[in-house]
């Protein structure tokens, strides 16, 4: 494993931890700031992951769509994911791909467990 790699998994971990141990205490008392500020770090956290995960394209499509569609930001997100994903996994470009789906799997990231 990579130093970048080892790096991005400890981001997106202690982002999770953070949200997962945080937000509820925030929604239940939004005056709580010890734990809106474990959120704030936790969403730089997050952002530095998405970075370091080439999700950017998603990110800046959803954006592009969203206001033309009306749709919301997040939606779109989870609904583009996987066909970037697949662009990646059979992108021209070597530094643009990523690994397959595990082997025998038989998919990718939109498609696993299912041949193409």
């Amino acid at each position: 494993m990579s130093a970048a790699a080892g790096t991005e998994a400890y981001l997106d971990v202690a982002a999770a931890r953070a949200i997962f141990r945080d937000l509820p205490r925030a929604c239940e008392d939004g005056r709580d700031i010890d734990a809106r500020q474990s959120l704030a770090v936790a969403s730089c956290l997050a952002g530095l992951a998405f970075t370091k995960a080439s999700v950017g394209y998603v990110h800046a499509i959803a954006h592009q769509l969203g206001p033309l569609y009306q749709l919301p930001h997040g939606h779109l997100n989870a609904i583009l994911l996987p066909y970037v994903l697949d662009f990646y996994v059979m992108a021209p470009h070597p530094g643009w791909r990523i690994s397959r789906a595990p082997a025998g799997s038989g998919g990718t990231a939109r498609t696993p467990g299912r041949s193409r």
